[in-house]
């Protein structure tokens, strides 16, 4: 498509196409192949301007990417998949093994999903900076993560979305946490309409050997809306409930 179309395809240095859009845009595609792909979101480009892939870098959004299936090319034995941080991912079924780089374009916090709905490759990952480049939401994956910036102590303040059930600047995740700090403060807030559960701010299926969250300290009110707030954490991550308030009924 052309530099003014809804998406643009173009080559890019770290080896492989870019799949750039506007903000607010649903790009689908139903079978993502090549060598690298780099999906990516920005501002319109007027008419009267050539395109500059630079303009991709600065963090608007957010954009949809809706794949059937990530099958990567015969040439490579993962398919790189660079995501800036405003890209929200649906995929159906990935059929070879995949990295998912959120590392390489940043914007500071991934407002962003990541939902797998079928199969996932043996040997997929995902890599992120920190817990606040992770995508707020990962669903159906059963990889490995690493987190590459291990500093410890680091605080994080993450909003637990309950319109969109996501955790921004954290991850209601899945997965297998493969390396991440010991210690770190989450100071945790609330958006949208409360209902009654338990949800994930940094929430993983399980961690490798010698990794644990249950170090972590969590800040949170006690109380949000009508429901109460309770934490509990362990060694995979750190989840809330909400519990609604109790009725007593006097005759």
């Amino acid at each position: 498509v052309g530099p003014n179309s809804w998406g643009q395809f173009t080559h890019n240095p770290r080896s492989g196409a870019n799949i750039s859009t506007c903000s607010n845009n649903t790009i689908n595609v139903g079978k993502l192949t090549g060598l690298g792909i780099h999906l990516r979101v920005g501002v319109p480009i007027p008419k009267t301007q050539a395109y500059d892939d630079r303009l991709y870098e600065d963090g608007f959004g957010p954009a949809n990417f809706v794949f059937g299936e990530i099958s990567g090319s015969s040439q490579l034995a993962t398919v790189p998949v660079f995501v800036s941080s405003n890209v929200n991912i649906t995929v159906t079924n990935i059929t070879k093994a995949t990295e998912f780089h959120y590392e390489v374009m940043t914007n500071g916090v991934n407002e962003a999903v990541l939902d797998i709905e079928g199969t996932v490759a043996e040997g997929t990952t995902i890599t992120a900076t920190d817990i606040a480049m992770l995508p707020a939401r990962i669903k159906g994956f059963t990889g490995n993560i690493t987190l590459t910036d291990t500093t410890e102590g680091r605080t994080y303040d993450v909003v637990y979305d309950f319109d969109r059930g996501v955790a921004i600047g954290g991850c209601d995740g899945s997965g297998n946490l493969a390396a991440a700090p010991a210690t770190g403060t989450i100071n945790l807030t609330f958006t949208g309409t409360p209902r009654k559960g338990r949800f994930g701010v940094v929430k993983f299926d399980s961690v490798a050997d010698g990794v644990s969250l249950a170090g972590w300290t969590v800040n949170a009110p006690a109380k949000y809306g009508s429901y109460s707030i309770s934490i509990a954490q362990g060694a995979s991550g750190i989840t809330f409930g909400t519990h609604a308030p109790l009725m007593i009924m006097v005759r």
